[in-house]
């Protein structure tokens, strides 16, 4: 059972705006303040969430349409389902998704992996982090982290790695302010533009 379950289950924290743990209104899941999240609910993923968890992907496909560089092949989208629907059952993976009154409003997708062919060391890697938008900013990204983390921690790795747009700022920074720093840029060019001018 995720944290923040147990949290609504033993201390009622999201219903009554008090956190028994913490003795405040900040809640020992996320830190944050409980009325935050009141109402959303934080839970592994199940097969009957697909046709969400894409509507998800469909909106975080759209915000990053901007900064890709490659041409799409066509049926990426399916590719993703088959790639979700595989997480699903995979035990290595942990999907997570976020509900509020029965709607899925966020999802996040953390799979342990080894970065380094010279290291034996395992990370979780996490992907498809997504918030609909108004729920952004509750805190929602922030307590799936920490279920990843935890997970991750279950399996062995010992960090968390994420891959983020360099033009998406505002992610850049959540991602920081949760202690992620950078350890390497990834650059392309278009192969023409290097051959220079033509004789």
């Amino acid at each position: 059972m995720l944290r923040i379950e147990r949290c609504t289950a033993l201390t009622s924290a999201f219903s009554t705006g008090w956190c028994r743990r913490t003795r405040s209104t900040t809640c020992c899941c996320t830190g944050r303040s409980v009325a935050d999240l009141a109402n959303i609910r934080i839970r592994r993923a199940m097969a009957e969430d697909l046709p969400g968890i894409m509507a998800l992907f469909d909106e975080l496909d759209a915000y990053q349409a901007d900064w890709r560089v490659f041409v799409l092949r066509t049926r990426h989208r399916d590719d993703m389902a088959e790639s979700y629907r595989q997480a699903l059952t995979d035990p290595h993976s942990l999907h997570l998704v976020a509900e509020s009154n029965a709607e899925l409003v966020a999802m996040s997708v953390g799979n342990i992996t080894r970065p380094s062919s010279f290291s034996d060391e395992l990370a979780l890697e996490v992907g498809s982090a997504v918030v609909r938008e108004g729920h952004r900013g509750r805190g929602i990204t922030t307590a799936m982290v920490r279920e990843l983390a935890a997970f991750g921690l279950s399996q062995g790795a010992v960090r968390m790695s994420v891959r983020v747009f360099t033009g998406n700022e505002g992610a850049v920074g959540f991602w920081r302010s949760l202690g992620f720093e950078d350890r390497f840029v990834h650059l392309t060019a278009p192969l023409d533009t290097l051959l220079g001018p033509s004789a």
